[in-house]
């Protein structure tokens, strides 16, 4: 993560979208992340990740919201390329829990990047 003058804005942005994943309301989270993500800020990038990813999802026990792991690699795998660190734990943790599941080929992902 860079930090630049539009650095504040974009970490109220995930900051607003992180209060609102912890209530449940994935889909508004996201849009709030989706928004800091745009403008290319890599822990917004990881936050949209968060918001497809199984293991986040079954851990806050979200109902009725479905997880895309594909999507979930996708913006893991763009927020790495962005800087963020924190990301490749998420894609590690994916990697172990669906390793040999059948969700991965489900959801187009023959298997995760090392």
């Amino acid at each position: 993560m860079k930090a630049s003058p539009e650095t504040p804005p974009l970490l109220s942005y995930v900051s607003k979208g992180d209060a609102l994943l912890a209530q449940g309301d994935v889909a508004s989270a996201r849009l709030f992340y989706l928004e800091a993500a745009g403008a290319g800020f890599a822990p917004a990038m990881t936050a949209v990740g968060k918001t497809y990813d199984p293991i986040v999802l079954g851990g806050l026990q979200i109902k009725g919201f479905f997880a895309d792991p594909k999507k979930a690699v996708e913006w893991y795998l763009k927020a790495q390329k962005a800087g963020s660190p924190e990301s490749s734990g998420y894609l590690q943790a994916l990697r172990q829990s669906l390793a040999g599941s059948p969700a991965l080929e489900t959801a187009g992902v023959k298997e995760l990047p090392q």
